[in-house]
């Protein structure tokens, strides 16, 4: 936990950019698939939990990153 709490900002930061690059390449692909007239793409329950609990960490880390700098 000693490392977590003084390596925070190392985490979260990277850990951000690589969750928003995700959702633009997400993004851009469904809008294209949109253009194309194809349905929107499925994402199956086991990938729509993970994915909840992605968020949930990373919501955790961000909130002991800001309670650390503040």
């Amino acid at each position: 936990m000693n490392w977590l709490r003084a390596n925070i900002n190392h985490l979260t930061v990277p850990l951000g950019m690589l969750l928003s690059l995700m959702t633009v390449v997400f993004g851009l692909i469904a809008q294209k698939k949109r253009k194309e007239g194809a349905p929107r793409p499925y994402i199956s329950e086991g990938m729509k939990n993970s994915l909840i609990v992605v968020l949930l960490v990373c919501a955790v880390l961000l909130g002991i990153a800001l309670a650390k700098n503040v």
